[in-house]
């Protein structure tokens, strides 16, 4: 591979094997260089290089307290892609077990984080799903952005109050879990380890429940 810089934040990657290549776009994992996230995009070639945007990068989210009635791939596929585009399901996982549904969306960095969403049950009460997002890289606990922290965020005033209340956090954040071409049988054999990258839902459950707190206290329309 061979790397080349256009500009002061534009490089073009150059692979040898189409193999490689492609093993590297379809990671379900964001890419970092000294900390930095790497938004990376396929050209053809015949794009122009000012017109060239990078704006989404490969995140896996988890989606909490989605009704059991409601767990279909269809409306699932929905509810995923209000956080994002969606671009798959773990294989192997049953989409209507477990304490949250599990997928793969491309995020737009331009955009806040999606905290929550409000859904309607099959009687038309209201319900809120839940966003968390595994391996994502510092963000704004101000404006919810991607790539900056509270310090360096242009809409902070000069003094934040202290006892103000922002509207995101390190609860936004999911243990990363296996790749999606990883059997649930070794995920269920991991649950009881001390092994980071292990996808525990049980072990996940606190966490949640500290996102509901979070947006009780201030709701996402």
């Amino acid at each position: 591979m061979e790397a080349e810089q256009l500009n002061r934040n534009l490089f073009l990657f150059k692979f040898y094997s189409r193999r490689d290549r492609q093993e590297v776009l379809d990671s379900d994992k964001s890419w970092y260089f000294e900390k930095q996230l790497v938004v990376l995009r396929l050209i053809t070639g015949d794009e122009v290089l000012s017109q060239v945007e990078l704006v989404e990068t490969p995140v896996s989210i988890q989606m909490y307290d989605i009704p059991l009635n409601q767990r279909t791939m269809q409306i699932v596929e929905g509810i995923a892609n209000k956080a994002g585009r969606f671009i798959n399901f773990d294989k192997k996982a049953k989409i209507g077990w477990g304490k949250f549904v599990r997928a793969r969306i491309a995020l737009n960095v331009e955009k806040p984080l999606r905290r929550n969403l409000t859904i309607r049950q099959s009687l038309g009460q209201p319900s809120e799903v839940y966003y968390r997002y595994e391996g994502i890289p510092n963000f704004c606990y101000l404006c919810g952005r991607l790539g900056h922290s509270l310090k360096e965020c242009e809409r902070r005033s000069e003094e934040l109050d202290e006892e103000e209340i922002l509207s995101f956090g390190e609860w936004l954040r999911a243990s990363p879990c296996n790749p999606f071409s990883t059997k649930m049988e070794s995920l269920s054999k991991k649950t009881n380890s001390e092994n980071h990258d292990s996808c525990d839902s049980s072990d996940q459950t606190a966490s949640a429940q500290e996102v509901v707190r979070k947006l009780q206290m201030d709701k996402e329309p």
